[in-house]
């Protein structure tokens, strides 16, 4: 599970416009106590923030239906910075490797 992200209710006229959101979820190592963290929206509009927190919460149940529809595919790391067509400086052999 990976937790949920919701508004944190606020009272008083001091800090009525405040937005300040938690994230609360459990690490991989301990199930058992919930770990928050704790994120102020600084954007002076409200407008979208509804769809923002819905984005963000479908996100976290599901990271692939977040995805946009025309996003393109990440691009394989296969193809380093190194350079795949070339031979080894130091005479020694070439290989491949699969990234998954």
């Amino acid at each position: 599970d990976a937790g949920t992200f919701e508004r944190v209710p606020l009272s008083g006229k001091k800090h009525a416009r405040d937005r300040i959101y938690v994230w609360t979820h459990y690490e991989e190592d301990n199930l058992k106590t919930p770990k928050y963290d704790m994120y102020w929206m600084q954007d002076e509009s409200e407008e979208k923030e509804d769809e923002t927190v819905a984005k963000i919460n479908q996100y976290l149940a599901d990271p692939a239906s977040a995805v946009p529809k025309d996003a393109s595919p990440p691009v394989a790391a296969a193809a380093s910075s190194s350079g795949s067509d070339t031979a080894p400086a130091s005479g020694g052999t070439q290989s491949q490797s699969q990234v998954d």
